[in-house]
């Protein structure tokens, strides 16, 4: 959608502006009163005027051109400036600009079409008015938005009135010098036009916005020389028929009084002055004089009195003071002696470039090539440190430039030179990178990748018709620089070494091919991109190039070398690195991954179920660590397996190793032969173990139930699980100490044992033999039931036995 920007009074040195968002307006409503509200193709904008006469003395023709200057924004990448009727006034483009020019079909207004970038904010260009000698330089601010280009306000602003005095100075002079000049020649040459006359000769005459016809001859070098020329053809051209006497000029006085209108390099057009014979006095084309006077939009249309840049001087002198600090001084120093010096050194650069993971690939040969080519193989100036732009890549690199001048080409072959900016960069990489960027990026460029041309030459082609370079030729010279130097070989992939595998793997659908040797290798064919998809095979090498790993595959049944393919375009299976044996309980999640015949992921693996199992306590026998992480391996009671599962799908319950003795009691619930809630347990008995002793080994937690692991007292033999609440646990002894003291035993003792009473294998000794007797204690003991004490005999210290310490007085 096209929007229209307004141009509005403002005041001061700034005298317009147009403004395309309401809001703006609020912010300056105290110097600007509202007048209407205008809405253009869809776009809401706001004319103003100003409360107060402005304080510039604003020519009103100038006013009226300025006003009717059209923006519009075109195709989310360019704004259209329309200009109305150039008669009297000049257009001058910013060098930074980007721009084509052509007329409207009613021819009465050129438009102006400005390349725009995100990188932008603003582009500004000039308009003078050629007779009164005013000058305006308008800037254009944008803004990107969803990534089209929008127009936030355009500025008018007037350029000081001292620097139009001092032009409209210079050009006096210059009158005064031509006003004398041409009195010189008039005088000289009147003997020599009374003899012309008399012979009926006549001078060739140029009107204005005629073309001059001029014999083929070597070009004048120098005024001077023009001026002896001219004084030769006029003694002896004898053939030409008498002209007008109202219109007589001779080339002598021509030649006289192009010399006397030059000034640094500008020259002063005169009243019967055309285009073409301006060009053509300083040896210049049409088309290079107006490269150096862009303001000129028509040739047959130039204004007397205004100046034309007619040297690179002259426009040189015209940057801003900025500008000519990024101008070419000649501190450029190649560093590369030969090509092949150029080329070895860059080519690392060039590899890795053209091969960035995620981007689209390039070819290294066309990316050498257009550096040698731009840069005559790292010698140019722009080439050099510490510009390093190998490409001649226009524009700013961060913000860094050189301004050079630079040969362009039309379609038709016309040559002709420019003054651009050319991106500066920090490095010979980031110039690569730069060239790399622009191919992939630019969006002309996509027929040049490699995966849309069948081999360099195709891309090559692509190349030479694409916008990228000027010169027609430009195609050929970069071909007979990759065959010169065979850069096609920097193309191909150098295998960095090889090594024996052995693993299993599934081709993918969208595989990038099997080849005889590795992709991109020196003889690398296409076997087949599409028979294998998806099948099974054996790998057993793997080569390293500068492209990748690859694969050398084998039919599994039948054991045939089927080719190489890159180990990315394979579904690689999971490799079992280590098996142990395990025992413990868990529960299987409902959100599992299945369980399967084989760990998931390893040649072979079917899934057996994904839900039969989801919420069960089941009982682990092994695990298995794989390439993919740890499986276990889920059994029944009577040990047959019922299938693998990620470990993370397993909830573990709390388990650890124990080792006390207990008494089954004679009301249990039974002795399973794994923990009772467990799926699949079986029940082993419920009374053989009856107020026998047991050691348990084991304990694991489920729920709020807790179960003990039984084994034989004698033989350590498994027996089965049981509930803990069905065992009478013996006393254990916490912890033990060594004393000496001496006590007296109670006669209301409870006893006194073979070890503490209630801990497996305490016997009763006696409970009256030492009643009111002295005994010594040499240890202490701490079970759940309290502290018992080791005594003996107080007389000779013979062991008698464990005794409660609360049995004893001492």
């Amino acid at each position: 959608m096209k929007k229209k920007a307004i141009i509005i009074g403002l005041s001061s040195s700034v005298l317009f502006t147009s403004i395309l968002d309401v809001s703006q307006v609020h912010a300056i409503a105290d110097n600007y009163s509202y007048i209407e509200e205008v809405e253009e193709e869809g776009s809401e904008s706001i004319f103003l005027e100003m409360e107060e006469p402005s304080l510039v003395n604003l020519n009103k023709s100038d006013e009226e051109f300025l006003k009717n200057i059209e923006f519009y924004q075109k195709n989310g990448d360019s704004i259209e400036v329309i200009i109305p009727n150039l008669q009297e006034y000049q257009i001058i483009i910013n060098n930074d600009v980007e721009y084509e020019v052509f007329e409207k079909d009613d021819k009465l207004k050129h438009t102006y079409c400005i390349q725009v970038d995100e990188s932008m904010s603003a582009f500004n260009f000039e308009v003078m008015n050629t007779h009164l000698g005013n000058r305006y330089t308008i800037t254009v601010h944008i803004d990107y938005v969803n990534g089209k280009v929008e127009i936030e306000s355009v500025e008018v602003i007037l350029l000081s009135s001292e620097e139009n005095d001092e032009a409209s100075d210079i050009v006096d002079e210059t009158k005064e010098e031509n006003d004398e000049a041409s009195d010189i020649v008039d005088e000289t040459n009147d003997p020599l036009e009374e003899s012309e006359k008399a012979e009926g000769e006549k001078d060739s005459l140029e009107l204005p916005g005629k073309s001059e016809n001029v014999d083929d001859k070597e070009k004048l070098t120098s005024p001077q020389e023009q001026v002896e020329e001219s004084v030769f053809e006029e003694n002896n051209n004898t053939d030409q028929q008498e002209e007008p006497k109202d219109v007589e000029i001779t080339k002598t006085r021509t030649a006289l009084n192009a010399a006397s209108v030059i000034v640094n390099g500008f020259y002063t057009v005169r009243s019967k002055d055309t285009f073409n014979s301006i060009a053509k006095q300083f040896g210049l084309s049409n088309l290079q004089l107006q490269v150096y006077n862009p303001q000129v939009t028509n040739i047959n249309l130039i204004t007397v009195g205004s100046q034309l840049a007619v040297t690179r001087e002259a426009v040189e002198s015209r940057l801003s003071t900025e500008e000519k600090k990024h101008l070419y001084t000649g501190n450029g120093n190649g560093e590369f002696q030969t090509p092949q010096e150029f080329f070895s050194y860059l080519y690392p650069y060039a590899k890795e470039l053209a091969n960035l993971p995620g981007e689209e690939p390039l070819y290294v040969s066309i990316m050498l090539a257009q550096a040698a080519l731009e840069s005559g193989y790292g010698k140019s100036a722009l080439a050099s440190p510490p510009f390093y732009n190998l490409t001649g890549i226009k524009g700013e690199h961060n913000g860094n430039y050189v301004k050079m001048w630079t040969r362009e080409e039309t379609k038709n072959g016309e040559s002709y030179y420019v003054l651009a900016n050319f991106k500066k960069f920090p490095s010979y990489f980031d110039a690569l990178k730069g060239n790399a960027d622009l191919i992939r990026y630019r969006g002309y460029y996509d027929q040049v990748w490699v995966k849309n041309s069948s081999t360099y030459l195709d891309a090559v082609k692509a190349l030479n018709e694409s916008p990228y370079a000027t010169d027609t030729k430009y195609g050929s010279k970069i071909l007979n620089i990759i065959n010169t130097y065979k850069l096609y070989d920097y193309d191909l992939d150098k295998v960095l070494k090889t090594y024996k595998v052995e693993y299993n793997a599934r081709v993918k659908s969208n595989n990038t091919g099997i080849y005889t040797v590795p992709k991109n290798t020196y003889g690398a064919i296409l076997y087949t991109s599409y028979l294998y998809n998806n099948k099974d095979i054996n790998v057993v090498e793997e080569a390293t190039t500068e492209g990748g790993t690859f694969a050398k595959i084998v039919d599994i049944k039948s054991k045939k070398v089927l080719g190489w393919i890159n180990k990315n375009d394979l579904d690689l299976y999971s490799v079992i690195q280590s098996k142990k044996s395990v025992e413990y309980y868990a529960q299987v999640q409902p959100s599992n991954s299945g369980i399967y015949t084989s760990p998931q992921g390893t040649y072979g693996a079917i899934l057996y179920t994904s839900y039969l199992y989801n919420g069960k306590n089941v009982k682990i026998a092994e695990e298995a660590t794989t390439t993919n992480g740890t499986y276990s391996k889920l059994v029944t009671d009577n040990g047959k397996t019922v299938g693998w599962i990620n470990k993370k799908d397993l909830k573990l319950f709390n388990s650890g190793s124990t080792n006390y003795y207990a008494q089954v009691r004679s009301k249990n619930a039974g002795i399973y032969t794994s923990p009772k809630i467990v799926s699949g347990t079986l029940l082993y008995t419920s009374y053989l173990y009856d107020w026998k002793d047991v050691r348990v080994t084991e304990e694991i937690a489920i729920g709020n139930e807790t179960y003990s692991k039984l084994v034989r007292v004698d033989t350590q033999g498994f027996i089965g699980w049981i509930n803990k609440r069905d065992l009478a646990a013996y006393t254990t002894i916490s912890s033990s100490r060594k004393v000496n003291y001496v006590g007296e035993v109670k006669s209301s003792n409870q006893g006194i044992y073979t070890l503490p009473k209630g801990s497996y294998g305490a016997k009763l000794y006696t409970s009256y033999l030492y009643n009111w007797k002295q005994v010594r204690v040499i240890e202490e003991a701490e079970t759940q039931s309290g502290i018992y004490a080791k005594i003996v005999k107080y007389e000779n210290g013979s062991e008698i036995g464990w005794i409660k310490k609360t049995d004893l007085t001492y």
